[in-house]
């Protein structure tokens, strides 16, 4: 059975246009999820809450922001690296780093979740909708 949406279809044919909307709406999806992983890596420290628990929440974002640009770097090649939380509307003037550069935060952000993720999560850590990366999936990366 063919696929009836003609943007899928390019991708599927690597006939794709700038313009294609699936390339956007995916553009757009992960640099959303960067920034509320840079916001909880940026706040989530300063919240007064178990710190287990707070550690573990910035590991989870660090691997998650990782994800999120491996997908983008191996799509597009070199994209921008955005670290902190885009506050404003001058936060979204974000140049292309080198891809060598996105590599490193890629391969920086694991290695920094590792020190804090369990290899093992017990049933208390998950829930209906949440479910962590199966560990130590984070390593795979370093």
């Amino acid at each position: 059975m063919g696929v009836n949406n003609p943007f899928i279809r390019a991708l599927d044919n690597f006939t794709h246009a700038p313009v294609n909307d699936r390339l956007e709406n995916g553009w757009q999806e992960h640099y959303d999820g960067i920034n509320r992983a840079n916001a909880a890596i940026k706040y989530v420290p300063a919240i007064s809450m178990n710190p287990e628990l707070r550690d573990r929440l910035v590991a989870e974002a660090k691997f998650i922001r990782a994800l999120f640009y491996f997908n983008l770097v191996r799509l597009f090649g070199a994209v921008p690296l955005v670290l902190e939380p885009t506050v404003t509307a001058e936060g979204l003037g974000v140049t292309q780093a080198p891809v060598e550069s996105v590599y490193e935060q890629i391969m920086k952000d694991p290695q920094d979740a590792e020190k804090v993720l369990p290899l093992t999560h017990g049933s208390q850590n998950l829930g209906p909708g949440h479910q962590r990366p199966p560990p130590p999936c984070w390593l795979k990366f370093t």
